[in-house]
């Protein structure tokens, strides 16, 4: 039986479905759980949540997108939902790391700050190296999504029209490019950047 099958008879009520459909997925949301919450405890919260969510939202899921995409986007803002409630770890996105080394919005390449402290410098140089080895690691559209929207400093619709996609597409590539890149940064300020480097 296919998601959708499933997803159509538990809003309809059926409760078996509905224990098909968490079973079918539940190590998905436990492994997208741990890249983006480091603390097993905080994960396992949060894959709670997830179920409750889907308990309660399952009626908002539309059909135009698959339900592993559906969930995908459940589960990963409802983990930095957690995360922000926490605060008890660091997060950071391309911008945060921009805007901490006051770096141009959107760029991607960092510039030495304005120190004469080598620690800022040298911790720049590796936030920039983990980035940049981030996005030479990423699937071929992703990565070609990312550096011609930030490298080029395009807008969504003419990055669409130089790579021939659709606007949501390259959206959609770019959202994720972000937070494969995230997701290293984060690993690197849990572990260490000689984890990534």
């Amino acid at each position: 039986m296919t998601d959708t099958d499933l997803v159509t008879k538990a809003i309809a009520g059926c409760k078996d479905s509905f224990t098909i459909l968490w079973v079918r997925h539940r190590h998905f949301v436990k492994m997208l759980t741990r890249k983006i919450v480091a603390d097993r405890a905080h994960a396992e919260d949060v894959v709670q949540d997830v179920a409750v969510i889907l308990v309660r939202k399952l009626h908002t899921f539309g059909h135009e997108s698959d339900f592993k995409s559906w969930l995908y986007r459940v589960t990963y803002n409802t983990a930095l939902q957690h995360l922000r409630k926490a605060k008890k770890q660091k997060l950071y996105f391309i911008e945060d790391v921009e805007a901490e080394f006051n770096m141009p919005e959107g760029s991607i390449t960092p510039k030495a700050p304005e120190f004469e402290n080598g620690y800022f410098v040298t911790l720049q140089h590796e936030i920039g190296l983990i980035i940049a080895r981030s996005i030479k690691q990423l699937p071929n559209d992703q990565r070609a999504a990312l550096s011609t929207y930030i490298g080029r400093d395009l807008e969504l619709d003419q990055v669409a029209r130089r790579l021939k996609k659709s606007v949501p597409s390259i959206k959609s590539l770019v959202h994720r490019a972000r937070i494969e890149v995230w997701i290293k940064l984060h690993y690197a300020s849990v572990n260490g950047v000689d984890a990534v480097l």
